[in-house]
């Protein structure tokens, strides 16, 4: 058999770095389970990179020995690799921590398995271990799966099946004293650990047998003591109900009277030596307690007379999961309008660029007289100073939060905060627009749009220089308000058809863009922009910043998302781009 107790990888002063399978395929552990190449174990701890490494999963009853919260390292899930025997890993050990130089002397002697613990989502079909969604693994001496106890361990337990007969569990079937099976054996429970205490630090050095029996006879005394009591304890039990049982029979008729020798039975509980191997092994492993609990049977109580059904819990109800979606349904917001509107990118260094205009006014030739002066001309630069602005998000999460949700929130924060930047991109440009644009129309209603107004954006004087620039110049509104305009009708036929042009968002030969941020139709509101948005200019810095940060709140148990961008918008030739707006009243 191929050992995989754990082998030491390196060591420094405060680290142990072990590794060995921790989950091997092929073969049935003591639940007559089995893993494969094809179980599945990523879970939201192995997203995390590390599981926790414990003693005996936490139940180990020993005065002194570590409990769940005794955290002894880490495993390391990088180093997570498959191969034909099972899954490897390597855990980083802590060697400060108060148990190890006791646990280490153990896992030099090869006495160490080890044992994985997954969440309540595994899934296991005719004895195969589809999904086992990693939690922890925890250092053991009494295993799930044989094949974790090294050579060592096996011999220690070979010596001891003649005092424990409940020991041949442990052994894998070829090598069962007896021929009995693997998860076949009865009798008393599965060993448990035993953890070495400190006051035993000075005691003289024993061998891995001395070590192994010792603890197995130390566990062997404590059962027949629990036995001893439980004897005990049944005794007084039967004296107490047998005084009940002559009691009752005073007063009542003798068949009602003999139904209350059954309370023995309701009385008695079955303790942990009532237990089978498998069950108990299984509790180590996932945590189970079902085979733990069983309590006696009650004569007296009748058949439960009804149904299976998913209205009463304990009827069935109670086997019928609430499902829950793994995802959250998102807005669909707008995008950002920059780039299909052709707004032009300007590039460069440090916090405010300038950037140079041209402010002339004419710029024409004059006719030159022979032998005459040329006409001295120069244009006129001006310059607009874009300086950039930080936006910002905050999102605060607690740990509760992190660990239980199962809807894929990451994904949508991330979907969140997107469309939150293209509003706010979009509201900045329409805004810029809006401030240091030209007023191509005054409409003459605080509340509707005549036939003809619209006409005045595109026929305007100081655009018509601006309307040749392909790809540049087009309209951006509401959808409520192409809608209404699509309404207005002329004298016959209606004046801003569909499909004008290139299609349904075209009006009079320019594409329509969509925005929530433009104006209503209401008092002095700017329903409708127009122009080449080319003349436009926009800043951005350095990309879209973000910090997962787990430390400014940890003493509210929150873990703050910081989002943050830099950007800037400037109507580089005023002239060129402008607006409708509504009347004050």
């Amino acid at each position: 058999m191929k050992k995989n107790n754990l082998k030491i990888l390196s060591k420094t002063d405060t680290e142990l770095r072990v590794g060995n399978y921790i989950c091997i395929f092929g073969g049935k552990d003591l639940a007559g389970e089995t893993f494969t190449s094809k179980t599945e174990y990523e879970s939201r701890y192995t997203k995390t990179g590390q599981l926790y490494v414990d003693w005996e999963h936490g139940y180990d009853w020993n005065d002194g020995a570590p409990g769940r919260d005794d955290i002894l390292g880490v495993v390391d899930w990088k180093t997570a690799k498959a191969d034909d025997y099972g899954l490897w890993v390597e855990m980083a050990l802590d060697r400060q921590a108060e148990y190890m130089e006791y646990l280490e002397e153990l896992i030099e002697a090869d006495i160490i398995g080890t044992s994985s613990e997954a969440t309540g989502k595994a899934e296991v079909h005719a004895g195969v271990i589809t999904k086992w969604p990693l939690k922890r693994n925890a250092l053991t001496v009494t295993p799930m799966e044989p094949r974790m106890l090294s050579e060592n361990t096996l011999h220690a337990i070979k010596a001891l099946v003649g005092k424990m007969p409940s020991l041949k569990a442990l052994l894998p079937e070829a090598e069962a004293i007896g021929g009995a099976a693997a998860g076949g054996a009865t009798g008393g429970p599965i060993v448990r650990s035993t953890q070495i205490t400190k006051k035993e630090k000075n005691m003289p050095e024993l061998s891995v047998e001395q070590i192994q029996l010792e603890a197995r006879e130390t566990l062997l005394s404590e059962q027949k003591s629990v036995a001893d009591n439980a004897a005990a304890l049944q005794e007084t039990v039967d004296a107490a109900v047998a005084v009940a049982v002559e009691e009752v029979s005073k007063t009542l008729p003798p068949v009602n009277a003999a139904g209350y020798v059954g309370m023995a039975a309701v009385i008695k509980r079955s303790d942990l030596g009532d237990v089978p191997e498998a069950a108990y092994c299984r509790h180590l492993r996932t945590g189970d307690l079902g085979a733990l609990m069983e309590i006696g049977g009650d004569p007296l109580k009748a058949s439960n007379a009804t149904d299976m059904n998913i209205t009463t819990a304990g009827d069935g109800g109670n086997a019928v999961p609430t499902g829950h979606y793994q995802g959250i349904i998102e807005k669909q917001d707008e995008s950002a309008i920059e780039a299909r509107l052709g707004v032009r990118d300007i590039p460069g260094k440090g916090t405010t660029v300038n950037v140079p205009y041209d402010n002339e006014d004419d710029g024409e030739f004059i006719v030159a007289s022979e032998s005459g002066d040329f006409d001295l001309d120069a244009p006129d630069l001006g310059t607009h100073a874009m300086t950039l602005a930080l936006y910002a998000k905050n999102i605060s999460l607690t740990y509760q939060l992190l660990e239980d949700e199962d809807s894929k929130l990451m994904a949508f924060l991330e979907d969140f905060v997107g469309r939150g930047i293209a509003k706010t991109k979009n509201s900045l440009l329409l805004t810029q627009v809006a401030a240091n644009g030209t007023v191509f129309d005054e409409f003459a209603s605080a509340t509707a749009i005549v036939l003809g107004e619209p006409e005045h954006l595109i026929f305007n004087d100081a655009l018509a220089d601006y309307l040749d620039d392909a790809g540049s110049v087009g309209w951006v509104m509401k959808p409520s308000t192409l809608g209404y305009l699509r309404t207005i009708a002329g004298t016959s036929v209606k004046s801003y058809p569909m499909g004008n042009e290139t299609g349904l968002m075209d009006l009079m030969g320019y594409p329509v863009v969509f925005s929530s941020k433009a104006g209503a139709m209401t008092a002095a509101l700017k329903p409708i922009y127009f122009g080449n948005w080319n003349q436009v200019g926009v800043r951005n810095g350095a990309g879209i910043g973000f910090l997962r940060d787990p430390y400014s709140n940890a003493q509210k148990g929150w873990v703050n998302l910081w989002y943050y961008f830099r950007t800037v918008y400037m109507c580089l030739q005023p002239e060129a781009i402008g607006y409708g707006q509504m009347a004050t009243a």
